[in-house]
């Protein structure tokens, strides 16, 4: 679980992927907030989940891995932690991707998330985000 003392690794993050922590106000309340997971090779941050929209009743996950750790399920691993807080808070976690994002609804099937339904991705006043390609190759 990551903590205050977390938000230097957060700011590391890679620009593919710090969006992740856009809904708390950056990488400081993202890590203030009590409510993030993450993956960590040393020092460095390489991947991060957390809940990204935070209703009443649901809270809408959200995972961001570094280009280059990508496949090794740490995203897995880190919405697994926020799976579970999610629960012990009394909500109901939710899982919403573009349909495109093949690497995403990947992570949210290993965890138990069924498909509800096929949307598009309507973004405002902001850049469209890419999916993530595959992993490298060894």
């Amino acid at each position: 679980m990551l903590g205050p003392g977390d938000a230097g690794s957060l700011a590391g993050l890679g620009e593919e992927t710090d969006w992740i922590a856009s809904t708390w106000g950056g990488p400081e309340g993202l890590a203030a907030s009590g409510t993030g997971w993450g993956a960590f090779c040393a020092r460095r941050v390489v991947a991060v989940s957390c809940p990204f929209f935070v209703g009443a009743a649901y809270e809408d996950l959200g995972v961001a891995t570094e280009p280059g750790f990508r496949g090794l399920g740490l995203s897995t691993a880190c919405a697994a932690g926020v799976c579970e807080d999610v629960r012990r808070r009394g909500r109901v976690p939710s899982w919403t991707t573009s349909p495109d994002n093949t690497a995403s609804l990947r992570v949210a099937a290993k965890l138990g998330f069924r498909l509800q339904r096929r949307d598009r991705l309507l973004v405002a006043d902001v850049p469209v985000p890419e999916p993530a390609g595959p992993p490298p190759q060894p």
